[in-house]
Parts: structure tokens; sequence; C-alpha cells
């Protein structure tokens, strides 16, 4: 008797997991990205590619909320690169990026911002199939401020990876 009664529930709570909202389901993605890009500048005078040459953005297996998209941001660690050896700072806004060769959605043009995200990638929406892409970010320095010399200048980055 006990038994019979329990089986009504064991169904509608099967039933009622079933109809959960979207939301329960956890993004996640594989992601690689590059943590810092380093600038040989060998003319004071003009502007520098960074390194790598280029910086690739890749993701895979990725799982959102249904018709979410993947948002990628980028912000400079420090207001300043501070080069080796002393001498002028160059400002983290004198850093930017081009995008080429988005795969799986959008990829922005930009310049680096501290204590502010700017986005570099969106994927398009997720429709259950496995989300995957790409984007080759080009970096450039500009020409340095006066008295800054020719040398190696590293900036690190933070990134925001948001499902939106």
């Amino acid at each position: 008797m006990l038994k019979s009664l329990y089986r009504p529930l064991l169904l509608t709570a099967i039933f009622l997991t079933a109809l959960l909202p979207s939301y329960a389901v956890q993004d996640k993605v594989n992601m690689t990205l590059p943590s810092t890009v380093t600038y040989t500048v060998t003319n004071v005078l003009s502007a520098t590619t960074g390194a790598p040459a280029p910086s690739s953005i890749t993701y895979s297996s990725g799982n959102l909320h249904w018709n979410a998209h993947l948002r990628i941001s980028v912000m400079a660690n420090a207001a300043v690169c501070t080069p080796p050896g002393g001498g002028p700072s160059i400002p983290a806004g004198s850093f930017s990026w081009t995008a080429a060769n988005a795969t799986g959605g959008v990829g922005y043009n930009g310049t680096l911002v501290y204590n502010a995200y700017t986005v570099v990638y969106q994927s398009n929406s997720w429709n259950g199939n496995a989300l995957s892409g790409a984007v080759n970010l080009t970096w450039k320095m500009a020409a340095p401020p006066t008295g800054v010399r020719a040398g190696t200048y590293t900036i690190s980055l933070t990134w925001r990876v948001d499902s939106v």
C-alpha cells in the first residue's frame, strides 16, 4: 500500500524536474587567451606590432543558456606600461588591436583602457549545438612618448568572459 502511494509522487517529481527553466543549466566553455603582449621597440618614432602576432583567442565545448552569446572583453592591468630601466611610461591607451578572421561570431577592433573592459569578440547565439569559435588579434603600440627608449615592453591583460 505504501509503495503505491510513492509512485505518483515519484512520477510528479520527474515531470516537474523536466519542466525546470533553462537557467538551471550552468554556462561553461574551454578557452585560450593571451595574458600579456610584448612589444620590441626598435624605432621610437613609429608604431610597433606586439607579439605574439597575431594573438589567437579560441574557445570550444561551449554550453551556454539557450540563445545566449559569449562575450569576451579585455582591459589593461595598469594605467601605464613602465619601461625596463625606468624612463617615461607609456599610457595604456597607446595599445590597440585589430580583430581578424573571426569564426563563430564577430571580432571588434579596440584600444586598451585601464579600469574598464572593452569588447573584443561576441559569439553567435547558442542554439543547443556545441559552441566554438576564434578570433585573431594583431596588437599595436602607437609611437611612444618623447623620451621612451628602444627596448622590450610588456603589458599585462585582464580578460572578462560573459554569457549575455
